[in-house]
């Protein structure tokens, strides 16, 4: 996915978080993006 500004990787996250997953962002801005992480 393209690098997303801050209130698209909030929906993301929230996103991922209601599927009982989690993520984080990493990059640098305007570069950051989202990586959802495996289930442990």
């Amino acid at each position: 996915m393209d690098p997303m500004n801050a209130f698209e990787r909030k929906v993301i996250h929230d996103a991922v978080g209601a599927a009982g997953a989690s993520s984080e962002s990493e990059g640098e801005e305007p570069n950051r993006y989202i990586v959802v992480l495996p289930h442990p």
